[in-house]
């Protein structure tokens, strides 16, 4: 949960509060306007960002939320986002869905907000405000599945023809389309998934990627790992060897 601005000049993170009074960078005004207020996580409600990405990550941040500072920057590229969408949406941006599963006699939700719906193309567009996107791979695999999953969410409400992402930066734009993918299935198997560890307080099994580095719970997964003797033991089993 963002709690506060990372300074770049006290290389730290500091209050919201203390940064407008500082009010260096940007204007008072400014920095109030980027300011993020988040909602706590409300009791078997789930959400798609938390199902497309490492549910080791959703657990944590559902179990040991920890504080965590955004720069200026990232907090005006967040807001930017929050605008476009505000523009493309023509009354659609607020358009909530869901999809209601029962996990062992358990009454859980799985919830999701679209950026955009052209009624008249029957299309979910998704915009994504990027830095620098001309020299970006893209699209990124999780914007497609999240797009994909709004597809399938969304087609219970609606019709649904297509799929696109739209990506945004100062500069320019690049526009995606995407496939249409049933991740009806899927969806409900992440959603069970984590909502029995997180029941059970026991946390999902580690899913590497190169986010790891940027997570604020990579101390909780190191102390997850297993020590080096075990992992020795079940490499020389694996290889039909004994342990030395």
């Amino acid at each position: 949960m963002v709690v506060g601005v990372y300074c770049e000049e006290k290389r730290k993170g500091i209050s919201f509060e203390e940064c407008m009074v500082c009010s260096k960078c940007l204007p008072t005004q400014i920095i109030k306007s980027l300011r993020v207020y988040e909602n706590k996580p409300k009791r078997n409600v789930y959400y798609v960002r938390e199902v497309i990405a490492c549910l080791r990550k959703a657990y944590f941040d559902r179990k040991c939320p920890k504080d965590e500072f955004s720069s200026l920057r990232d907090l005006y590229c967040r807001k930017r986002g929050e605008l476009f969408g505000a523009i493309a949406g023509h009354g659609w941006n607020e358009l909530d869905g869901s999809l209601s599963y029962v996990v062992d006699s358990e009454p859980v939700k799985l919830t999701a907000r679209l950026d955009s719906y052209d009624p008249e193309k029957q299309e979910i567009v998704e915009l994504k405000s990027l830095r620098d996107i001309e020299n970006k791979e893209l699209p990124r695999e999780k914007d497609v599945l999240q797009v994909q999953c709004y597809g399938t969410i969304f087609k219970n409400i609606f019709r649904v023809e297509r799929l696109r992402i739209v990506y945004l930066d100062m500069n320019g734009f690049r526009q995606v389309n995407v496939s249409l993918v049933d991740k009806t299935k899927w969806l409900k198997e992440r959603v069970e998934k984590l909502h029995r560890h997180i029941r059970d307080s026991k946390p999902p099994a580690e899913d590497p990627t190169w986010e790891c580095k940027f997570c604020p719970h990579r101390s909780n997964c190191v102390q997850l790992k297993p020590t080096l003797p075990v992992m020795r033991q079940t490499a020389y089993r694996n290889f039909g060897g004994k342990p030395r």
